[in-house]
């Protein structure tokens, strides 16, 4: 059994674009949701289709008992336009965050 690191897997080309950008946007949303004392559901799905490097990240931000913020937002590699009609948040499961 040997142990591969982030190197082994992709050389020395580097970490995909896509997947840094993710993460980035992950750890900024996080650090905003810690400031606001927000509980945050975060869907991450690569698109296989039209878009091949594409990731959606959506998520809910649970301020309050009350009130929850749905956002659901494109990060594209190829800097192709994403249409927002394109992406449905409704038969995805969620990983929760705590």
């Amino acid at each position: 059994m040997s142990n591969q690191t982030l190197f082994d897997i992709y050389g020395d080309q580097g970490l995909p674009f896509g997947l840094i950008a993710v993460n980035v946007v992950r750890v900024a949303i996080s650090t905003i949701g810690v400031l606001l004392n927000a509980s945050f559901v975060f869907v991450t799905i690569k698109i296989n289709q039209e878009y091949r490097r594409a990731f959606l990240v959506a998520f809910k931000i649970k301020t309050s008992i009350t009130k929850t913020i749905n956002v659901v937002t494109a990060i594209n590699a190829n800097n192709q336009k994403l249409v927002a009609n394109n992406f449905s948040t409704t038969n995805l499961r969620h990983n929760r965050l705590k």
